[in-house]
């Protein structure tokens, strides 16, 4: 299940990621991650260009690309994923094999996982390498877009970023369990 946003709910949200991705100013979740907190689907990108994660509890994910004027579909098999940490705790997911063309499609292949060329960490303030793997940020969810469960507010929203640099974003949120 897919959820999108009209247009001023998008420019809203990354607003609001906008203001908070800055250099070195990255707020981090309220709390140490378990794998219950990440397990569940998340999706980034619209209609035509999106790719949709399914991360298991168990430590496995499964990864959808699909970019519409490319006419590419891909999935992948269960492949790995783990956390760690900066040293100013912030929660890195590695993602292996993750397949980063969604959100760069006319820089990157679909064909191979990761990417050759650095991507800038915005909250470290340097660049990365992420050569056969992906690696999104986890970063707590802007309060007016903490989604709910049941009627009630999770305390925590989480929101999985791409480093992609101060002018673009590329940013996952969790559709459902």
């Amino acid at each position: 299940m897919f959820f999108y946003f009209t247009g001023c709910e998008i420019f809203s949200l990354f607003d609001s990621l906008n203001q908070r991705l800055k250099p070195g100013n990255c707020i981090v979740p309220t709390k140490e991650l378990s794998k219950d907190d990440l397990a569940g689907t998340w999706h980034a990108g619209s209609l035509e260009r999106n790719d949709t994660l399914i991360i298991r509890k168990d430590g496995k994910y499964k990864q959808k690309v699909h970019i519409e004027y490319l006419k590419v579909d891909y999935e992948s098999d269960w492949q790995q994923w783990w956390i760690e940490y900066s040293e100013g705790g912030i929660p890195y997911l590695h993602l292996d094999g993750m397949r980063l063309c969604a959100a760069e499609p006319e820089i990157v292949s679909c064909d191979q996982p990761g990417g050759q060329d650095p991507w800038f960490d915005i909250c470290k303030n340097e660049s990365m390498l992420m050569n056969n793997e992906g690696i999104l940020i986890v970063l707590g969810e802007p309060k007016q877009f903490i989604q709910s469960q049941n009627g009630m507010q999770k305390p925590d929203g989480l929101v999985l970023a791409l480093p992609v640099g101060f002018e673009d974003s590329w940013v996952y949120t969790q559709q459902g369990p």
